[in-house]
């Protein structure tokens, strides 16, 4: 049985977002997370992401890596492309004092490992799944 990759893509956010209110919830209201580790996450989010700019250079030939290409790994990319403009957002509005620092670093966790998921997934397709 194939899972279709929207449910997937579903249950990871929902996991995500269950595992954050989670996190989140019994921390004090005057906690403080420093900016080391935020910059330090939107930084690794940011290098994973520079991978995406090697998978999309080259444009498969044959007809299964084309569909793949232009249907599958451009909906992955513009989700983590999206992840990380979020991520850049949550930061804005917590150096605002808007946000609470601990959610921006959240998004940050959540912008890496949705990138770090998604650039294996392609991989693995792109790469080693010769179908």
């Amino acid at each position: 049985m194939k899972l279709d990759f929207n449910v997937l893509l579903a249950v990871y956010f929902v996991s995500c977002l269950v595992l954050g209110v989670v996190g989140l919830w019994g921390l004090p209201e005057d906690f403080e997370v420093e900016p080391e580790y935020i910059s330090g996450m939107l930084t690794a989010s940011a290098i994973v992401f520079g991978f995406w700019a090697i998978l999309i250079q080259t444009k498969p030939k044959e007809r299964i890596e084309k569909w793949r290409y232009e249907h599958v790994f451009s909906k992955v990319f513009f989700v983590s492309f999206g992840l990380l403009i979020f991520s850049l957002v949550a930061i804005y509005f917590a150096a605002l004092n808007k946000l609470w620092s601990a959610t921006a670093l959240y998004v940050c966790l959540v912008s890496f490992l949705s990138n770090a998921l998604f650039i294996t997934m392609v991989l693995y397709y792109s790469r080693f799944e010769k179908s």
